[in-house]
């Protein structure tokens, strides 16, 4: 990523693609979060750098303390 801005309108429009997302499920402390392929080859690569790195940093969810784990599909 060469800014957060690029970073910012990847991730804005990942979230706009109606039904892009969906969770997976929950198992064990995890839930999963897919998100659904972007309109080009290049957006996927760097989404899913972005994915990669929301999931080493371990974020878990404020209420339940699942770990957060993202995925492309």
């Amino acid at each position: 990523m060469k800014s957060s801005a690029q970073c910012q309108r990847l991730l804005d429009e990942g979230c706009s693609i109606a039904a892009s997302a969906r969770l997976a499920g929950i198992n064990d402390s995890t839930l999963t979060i897919r998100i659904h392929r972007m309109a080009s080859p290049v957006h996927d690569r760097a989404i899913t750098l972005l994915l990669d790195e929301l999931t080493t940093a371990n974020y878990c969810h404020p209420e339940t303390g699942h770990r957060f784990i993202y995925q492309l599909v």
